[in-house]
């Protein structure tokens, strides 16, 4: 796999990694984490309006990753997600929906800037495969946060779980230091 040797596109992959074992585990686990409270109501309407922040955020997006450049966008939607991990440790209902709707944001941002950025990194003739290798990072990362987090459920507590996810998600903005804020053309 030559792609590999694309400096950018492995940190990026490993950005996503980290960054989705955190995340992609809290979203399967908020609903029944919130549900052994009676309140799965509360997760639901958290998950929908991340999504629908993502839905709207990804049409603004473009000119916030313009403003900021790819590698700051990409540290701050790591960060964004990292606090909606931790919001969910806390249990306040009301700033769960405000980090849910920033969540939201980021995943729109950290969406369309990863798509544009390695198409801007990659070759022609690479590019499909670079997308492939950043997506089985991004899949991978979420496998390995669920494992861990079911794993771990056994022996420490929701809270717990939820700080090392989040702990994941922000280490996940760590491989976006290194890389170079490729410009649009």
């Amino acid at each position: 796999m030559k792609i590999i040797r694309n400096r950018n596109l492995l940190l990026v992959s490993i950005g996503f990694f980290l960054i989705f074992f955190g995340f992609g585990a809290a979203q399967q686990f908020i609903v029944s984490i919130f549900s052994e409270s009676g309140r799965e109501g509360v997760a639901l309407l958290s998950l929908i309006i991340v999504y629908l922040v993502f839905a709207a955020g990804s049409l603004v997006s473009p000119k916030i990753i313009s403003k900021l450049g790819s590698k700051v966008s990409f540290i701050i939607a790591a960060i964004l997600d990292a606090a909606f991990i931790f919001s969910i440790s806390l249990g306040n209902e009301y700033l769960l929906y405000i980090f849910a709707a920033l969540a939201g944001l980021a995943a729109a941002i950290i969406w369309v800037n990863v798509e544009s950025y390695i198409i801007r990194i990659a070759s022609k003739r690479n590019r499909g495969e670079a997308l492939g290798f950043q997506t089985s990072l991004f899949i991978l990362g979420n496998l390995a946060g669920l494992i861990m987090a079911t794993t771990f459920l056994k022996f420490i507590g929701v809270q717990e779980i939820f700080l090392i996810l989040a702990g994941f998600t922000v280490a996940g903005a760590i491989p976006f230091l290194g890389i170079k804020n490729v410009k649009a053309e």
